[in-house]
């Protein structure tokens, strides 16, 4: 049996020749899917892309967020430093 006579959705006529015409419309009904396929594909990985940015850009973002709370935290600590070193030294002259 040939290759083209045992393709999917191709059937014989009383002879054994191929219906050409439902063969070829089963395979332009095909590459209509590819290319709706395609299409699709595309358009996810665009928004992939997308999200992908938009998830740098919120990193960045926290990465900044955590330098500055981390900076405050620096700044309180030299605060509170600066406030018990100047409490000690106003006991030791009150006393």
């Amino acid at each position: 049996m040939s290759p083209v006579a045992a393709a999917p959705g191709a059937t014989g006529s009383r002879d054994g020749a191929v219906d050409l015409d439902r063969l070829e419309r089963a395979i332009r009904a095909l590459v209509e899917r590819c290319r709706v396929l395609h299409a699709e594909r595309a358009r996810l990985e665009g928004e992939l892309a997308e999200r992908d940015e938009r998830i740098e850009a919120l990193e960045a973002q926290v990465r900044e967020q955590n330098q500055k709370r981390s900076d405050v935290a620096k700044r309180i600590d030299e605060l509170i430093s600066q406030l018990e070193h100047l409490d000690s030294r106003a006991g030791a002259r009150g006393a």
